[in-house]
């Protein structure tokens, strides 16, 4: 078995190899992340550097030219056609001077003169640009077997372009400037056109294949590049001649370089990856990339990896040793407190005291202390027990004599017992029988209160009937008043109609009169008129008019008259007629005067038929609570008597389990007092 010590060595030592291990790998990807990072972030910049340098050389080759051209008499020559004047010694002089392999002065027309005396033309494309008035450079092209990059720049006289001077150099200067521009061991830099062909790189030779191809597929510059062809190089810093495969991520990279973008990206070529910044040069539409070998920017990191091994095993063996002493520090202790445990195990109790130990302010002095006081807790608990288990084998003894008189209390406690229970049995009968009797009586009562309440239903039915008879004669009543107060007034306005009458006939005597009078006037006037001759007869018109019509009122008056007779005659017969009806009436109200004090006394003895309903509803009532008092009374008894009854028999299984438990306790008290005797014979092995 591993010892304590063992155990904590090994724990610590895999605890610290995995810390470590994460330590480590942590530090290396976060070191790796920041290195990739950073070189993400420089590379970018040193390709802008680097395209400023490509830039400001070929610059320097334009400004040359161009002050060639302003200085020379060119432009007059091919303006004024000035015969004095020798192309062909300037610009052999000029070749000398800046070490251009050839010259040539270009004419509006395109025509060329070269230095060597020869004639030609340029490119359509370079000579429109030059001829509009800007200084150009072509990529690196082949002519006769030989690579060359062109230089041109406008000749102009009078602010008016007249042609155009060009200079041809080494096609090598762009490659020449890619070896002087380099990053780490193995960085190079390399030169892409707009089409992404590779026009400049380090190996030279590879550039001339390149070239060759492009001037082979000129027609086709736009589908071709020489970074893919599988006639020349898969990847535009690589000299071999694999497929596309090898140039895995690269052509994306190079669609960004031909775009003008300014960036960082990784690719693989011949199964070693690499890192490479990437910039324009935007004045000549290329751009120039710089590559290096992902391994070596990640150099650094392995050499850290090697450091952090080698800290890490100094670290663990160290560590280990540390923790092989502390874990010795810790098991010596246990391993003294496991041979007392032992020794306790084996029946020994007597403690060696180590003050060594107990003075300790640890857990070790604490368990050391604790163990101390186990020892004398087991040592006083020896000591009880030898002392207990002799008095309970005095105490058993005397136990076994109480349960004997126990049991022989309980055989007459279960007699007394039988005999309660023989009696609350016929009790029980009894109080049956009682509950019938009521059940009985309550039945009775019930139908009894049963008739009462249809006799009060009758009562409340005779009750309405009663309030609607009464209602009915105050009705009648009131509308025997209403007709006699109608036929007074039709007695009163017959009356009040018939004096108007005579009233109206006595006016009908007067208007009589005065229609007599009025026609004897009308007959006098008539007279009078015709003793007046032809002069009163218009007046005997009048007068004829007005007898008429005084008849017709005497007539009038007499119908009036006639009339007023027969409505006087008719009025005395109404009102003959309306005292009759009073007479009626008054006695019609007597018999509904009779009728309702007839209706009265018949409420009085609804009333106290009621009353005497209510008293016997409430006596019914009465009886019901208390045939209800008295059921519960008696079943209360009979619940009481059945559980007396239930209560004596489990009094009596109590009794009979509790002779039983007696009988068991004796035996367990006589087995106590055999224990007792064999653990004070145990206890005596043990020393302390």
């Amino acid at each position: 078995m591993k010892s304590i010590r063992t155990r904590i060595t090994l724990f610590v030592g895999i605890l610290l190899i995995a810390v470590c291990a994460s330590f480590i790998l942590t530090a290396f990807k976060s070191s790796s992340d920041a290195l990739i990072s950073n070189t993400e972030e420089t590379m970018p910049k040193f390709a802008v550097e680097a395209s400023k340098t490509i830039e400001s050389e070929i610059r320097r080759n334009i400004t040359v030219l161009e002050t060639a051209a302003a200085n020379s008499g060119l432009a007059s020559y091919l303006s004024k056609g000035s015969s004095g004047y020798d192309p062909k010694t300037f610009m052999s002089e000029e070749i000398k001077r800046a070490g251009h392999l050839k010259m040539a002065i270009v004419s509006k027309a395109g025509e060329a003169l070269f230095s060597d005396g020869s004639a030609g033309k340029l490119p359509d494309e370079l000579l429109e640009q030059v001829l509009s008035g800007n200084s150009i450079v072509s990529d690196p092209m082949l002519e006769k077997d030989k690579l060359v990059m062109l230089i041109a720049v406008p000749l102009q006289s009078d602010g008016q372009t007249v042609g155009a001077l060009a200079a041809y150099r080494d096609g090598y200067e762009l490659c020449t400037l890619a070896e002087n521009i380099s990053y780490g061991r193995s960085g190079k830099a390399f030169i892409v056109n707009k089409h992404g062909k590779t026009i400049a790189h380090t190996d030279k030779e590879m550039i001339s294949e390149v070239i060759s191809i492009i001037t082979a597929d000129a027609a086709d510059t736009d589908t071709v590049s020489s970074a893919t062809s599988s006639e020349a190089v898969s990847s535009a810093t690589q000299a071999d001649t694999d497929t596309d495969s090898d140039a895995t991520g690269y052509i994306g990279l190079q669609k960004k370089m031909a775009a003008g973008e300014t960036g960082f990206g990784e690719y693989e070529f011949g199964g070693v990856d690499k890192f490479m910044g990437y910039a324009p040069v935007s004045s000549y539409g290329w751009s120039i990339g710089v590559e290096v070998n992902k391994d070596e920017m990640l150099e650094a990191l392995e050499n850290l990896k090697l450091q952090f091994a080698v800290l890490t095993a100094l670290f663990v063996i160290l560590s280990l040793g540390a923790a092989f002493f502390i874990a010795g520090n810790i098991s010596k202790p246990v391993t003294r407190l496991t041979g007392e445990f032992e020794k306790m195990a084996e029946g020994d109790f007597s403690y060696t005291e180590n003050t060594r130990y107990i003075g300790r302010k640890d857990e070790i002095g604490k368990l050391a202390q604790a163990y101390r006081r186990i020892c004398e807790s087991l040592k006083q608990l020896l000591g009880d027990a030898v002392q207990v288990a002799g008095n309970v084998s005095s105490y058993s003894i005397d136990l076994s004599n109480v349960i004997r008189h126990t049991a022989e209390s309980s055989q007459e406690v279960a007699k007394a017992v039988e005999s309660i229970a023989f009696g609350t049995n016929r009790q029980a009968e009894e109080m049956a029988r009682g509950t019938e009797s009521v059940n009985e009586m309550g039945r009775l009562i019930g139908q009894n209160q049963r008739y009462l309440e249809d006799l009060n239903t009758s009562a409340a039915e005779v009750e309405r009937l009663k309030e609607e008879g009464f209602a009915i004669l105050e009705e009648l009543l009131e509308r025997s008043r209403e007709s006699s107060n109608a036929v007074d007034e039709v007695f009163k306005v017959i009356m009040d109609t018939n004096e108007s009458a005579a009233r109206i006939e006595d006016t009908g005597y007067m208007i009589r009169n005065i229609s007599e009078q009025t026609n004897m006037l009308a007959l006098n006037a008539a007279i009078e008129a015709a003793g007046a001759g032809a002069a009163g007869k218009g007046f005997v018109v009048v007068a004829e008019e007005i007898r008429k019509l005084a008849a017709e009122s005497n007539a009038f008056t007499r119908e009036i008259t006639s009339n007023i007779i027969n409505l006087q005659e008719n009025a005395k017969s109404s009102a003959d007629t309306i005292k009759r009806l009073s007479e009626v009436f008054a006695s019609q109200s007597d018999g509904v005067d009779l009728t309702k004090t007839k209706f009265e006394l018949i409420a009085e003895a609804i009333e106290n038929t009621k009353r005497i309903v209510g008293i016997l509803d409430e006596s019914g009532q009465t009886m019901e609570n208390e045939k209800q008092q008295t059921i519960r009374i008696i079943q209360s008894l009979m619940e009481a008597s059945e559980e007396n009854a239930a209560g004596t028999e489990q009094i009596t299984a109590s009794v009979e389990e509790q002779a039983d438990s007696m009988a068991a306790i004796q035996k367990t008290s006589e087995d106590l007092a055999e224990q007792a005797v064999k653990m004070s014979k145990a206890v005596s092995r043990f020393k302390y």
